[in-house]
């Protein structure tokens, strides 16, 4: 007699970059990790060698991605609240900003990707997931960039506007941007051919 594992193995999807908002949409809009059944030790030798390996990867996978929701965290996530909801004040006012300090590794950047996400989906239950009713115009709350050190205003620009696929950044941020979909005609060269970026 085999014992059976509850749900069907979701085969590791491709991890894109979140600075690219197919990346973070698939981030912020996958369905939440499930919890590998808790197996008895007779269940487990049961498991034929395919079906051990599989609930061990399961296994491995949830234990690498637990996001403990410490007072600090669920503190970062309230002020940030408050600061995004202030921002819904008339044009004429000054909107307020954050910014995180930390030592590294202290989980700066777990933080505010879970704020993201949750904000993400917070606005695209309030608004939906199209601006218009002909459904062309995506709703991307969340706008996440990596920003190196020494960054002017122009790399600023390029990395939203890359976030974003923009065409104007297909040959300058060439890594993020690989085999992405851009919007619009393609380029052709002279001879009829689409060139490679």
């Amino acid at each position: 007699m085999t014992a059976t594992v509850p749900g069907e193995h979701d085969a590791p999807r491709r991890q894109r970059s979140l600075s690219t908002y197919e990346g973070w949409k698939d981030f912020a809009e996958r369905p939440p990790r499930g919890k590998p059944a808790l197996l008895t030790t007779e269940q487990l030798g049961s498991l034929g060698p395919d079906e051990f390996a599989r609930y061990n990867a399961d296994r491995r996978a949830w234990h690498a991605n637990i996001l403990l929701r410490t007072r600090q965290v669920h503190g970062v996530h309230l002020q940030l609240g408050d600061i995004l909801d202030s921002n819904l004040q008339d044009s004429d006012r000054v909107k307020s900003a954050a910014a995180l300090d930390a030592p590294p590794a202290l989980g700066k950047s777990t933080v505010v990707n879970t704020f993201g996400r949750d904000f993400h989906r917070q606005r695209i239950a309030e608004v939906g997931e199209y601006l218009d009713e002909d459904r062309d115009i995506l709703h991307l709350p969340v706008c996440h960039i990596t920003v190196p050190g020494r960054l002017t205003i122009k790399g600023l620009h390029m990395m939203i506007l890359g976030f974003y696929a923009h065409p104007a950044t297909a040959g300058i941020l060439h890594r993020s941007m690989a085999g992405r979909i851009w919007r619009g005609r393609p380029r052709t060269a002279s001879n009829g051919t689409t060139p490679a970026s």
